[in-house]
């Protein structure tokens, strides 16, 4: 997981907490409510306001979805893959060619 940033959390990024071997034994999601007047990041866990140490948060990964192309090589029978981040395109180049086995979406974390 990518290290707290402030500036993206109060822009509303999601953020996770790892702090279950502390006094919170909290592990999970939380939401970003503010800052403290000692500079702590404020949370709320369990529905309650609380004050964290940064060094306990992190950036939730994002997911996005991407496709793959499969191609069946001809002489060898291989299956290759080829990534496209739009699926238009992913499309576009399935129909250029007889050999695609399909287009697919996939979910991942970045």
């Amino acid at each position: 997981m990518k290290p707290f940033d402030l500036e993206a959390a109060k822009r509303g990024e999601s953020l996770y907490m790892d702090a279950l071997y502390t006094g919170w034994k909290y592990q999970g999601p939380v939401f970003f409510v503010g800052v403290s007047e000692n500079n702590l990041p404020v949370v709320e866990i369990h529905s309650k306001p609380t004050r964290v140490s940064s060094d306990y948060l992190f950036m939730a990964p994002k997911k996005r979805t991407v496709w793959i192309n499969l191609h069946k090589m001809r002489d060898s029978g291989e299956v290759i893959p080829y990534l496209y981040g739009d699926e238009a395109y992913a499309n576009c180049q399935r129909g250029n060619s007889m050999n695609c086995l399909g287009t697919f979406p996939i979910e991942i974390e970045e």
